[in-house]
């Protein structure tokens, strides 16, 4: 049989509700047990070439099962101690906003532009193009350009508006 779609259809539909059974009852919650199951069906089609042909092809997503409940269990512990550590060291942020009153400002008028400010930011912070900005986005480059300019002008007058209330 090819190892194309219809066969991984047939190895799914056969296996599946053993391979999650066997994940739920080792994993920690449902959402673990079924990223564990995806991952392995997904290595299954990735490795389609080495995965035993049955009765054995179910053992072998047991293993790969397992293997993906032992990485979420490994990363879970990384992030328990990263939590621990960073909770105990003093915060070391790329550098405190600089004493500029601006940037507080601005902060508080991206705010106000929701629909904008992911863009203003990718554009600004990221240095994206317009057409990067518009992948990123799963916009045309003209969209971009056109809601970059509004939301630039916006963005002054709001910054206009803020400095004139500050003074």
């Amino acid at each position: 049989m090819a190892r194309d779609d219809v066969w991984l259809r047939s190895l799914h539909s056969r296996a599946a509700e053993d391979v999650t059974r066997y994940a739920l009852r080792r994993a920690p919650s449902v959402a673990d047990a079924e990223d564990a199951v995806s991952e392995a069906f997904l290595v299954a089609w990735r490795r389609r070439e080495v995965v035993p042909d049955p009765p054995e092809d179910i053992l072998w997503l047991y293993g790969v099962t397992r293997n993906a409940l032992a990485n979420q269990s490994r990363g879970d512990r990384r992030r328990i101690r990263l939590r621990a550590r960073l909770a105990t060291e003093p915060a070391h942020l790329p550098g405190p906003d600089p004493p500029d009153p601006r940037v507080g400002l601005l902060r508080e008028a991206l705010v106000q532009l929701p629909e904008d400010a992911e863009l203003l930011r990718l554009l600004t912070w990221e240095r994206l193009s317009h057409g990067q900005a518009a992948e990123v986005l799963g916009t045309s480059e003209n969209a971009v350009a056109l809601r970059a300019s509004r939301a630039r002008r916006r963005l002054a007058q709001l910054m206009t508006a803020s400095t004139a209330v500050g003074t």
